[in-house]
């Protein structure tokens, strides 16, 4: 589960939810509204701990660099 780079309006949360969850996230964000006003803004605290808790989602550069450093510790390790 990561918060979503591409499905976001503030931080990805809802947009990350949608796509682990594999459903629109405007859906999502239309019952986390509604949800919102319904538990008087306690759902802003479990949206901000979130917010913290889970990861941004890795871009393919971010495999691509990994794969770089691994083949050269690799290469450095057999010499």
């Amino acid at each position: 589960m990561y918060r979503s780079t591409d499905d976001r309006l503030l931080a990805g949360v809802i947009g990350g939810l949608a796509e682990y969850w594999s459903i629109d996230s405007t859906k999502l964000r239309i019952i986390f509204a509604i949800l919102l006003v319904v538990s008087l803004s306690t759902l802003t605290l479990l949206y901000l701990l979130l917010w913290f808790i889970i990861p941004q989602k890795p871009s393919t550069t971010d495999f691509v660099e990994e794969d770089v450093v691994d083949e050269t510790n690799d290469r450095e390790e057999e010499n």
